[in-house]
C-alpha cells in the first residue's frame, strides 16, 4: 500500500495539489512516448510533452528511468499504487512519486545547468 504524504489530510485535498512527477524505473531501451501514454491511461491522460525519456548520448538508448509530469499529486500516487510492478513493453517497472528537481537533475546532470 502506498503511503500518502502527511501534508494532506484527505484524497480530495491531494487531488488539488497540482503538477507532480513520477519516475518509472527499469524501462525497455526502445520505449516510446505513446507506450507510456497507453500504460498510464487507466489512471490519467498524459500529454506527450510531459513525458521525459532521457537518452544516453553514447549509446543512443534510453536510460533505465523516465519521468512523467502528472496533472495532480493524487494521480501520481494512484499511478504508483496501481501501476507499479506491472509490465510495460516487456519489463517489470517500478513507479515512484518524485519531484521536478529529480527530473531536472536527470535531464541536465552536469553542474553547468546553473549557468
Amino acid at each position: 500500500m502506498v503511503e500518502w504524504p502527511e501534508i494532506c489530510a484527505s484524497e480530495s485535498e491531494l487531488a488539488n495539489v497540482p503538477q507532480a512527477v513520477i519516475k518509472v524505473c527499469n524501462i525497455s531501451w526502445d520505449l516510446r512516448k505513446n507506450d507510456v501514454q497507453e500504460f498510464l491511461k487507466p489512471i490519467c491522460n498524459v500529454d506527450q510533452r510531459w513525458i521525459h525519456i532521457p537518452i544516453d548520448i553514447e549509446s543512443g538508448k534510453t536510460r533505465a528511468d523516465i519521468f512523467v509530469e502528472i496533472s495532480t499529486t493524487l494521480e501520481a500516487y494512484k499511478c504508483q499504487e496501481y501501476l507499479s510492478n506491472k509490465i510495460l513493453k516487456g519489463r517489470l517497472v517500478v513507479i515512484n512519486v518524485t519531484n521536478h528537481e529529480d527530473l531536472l537533475h536527470s535531464i541536465m546532470p552536469r553542474d553547468h545547468r546553473h549557468c
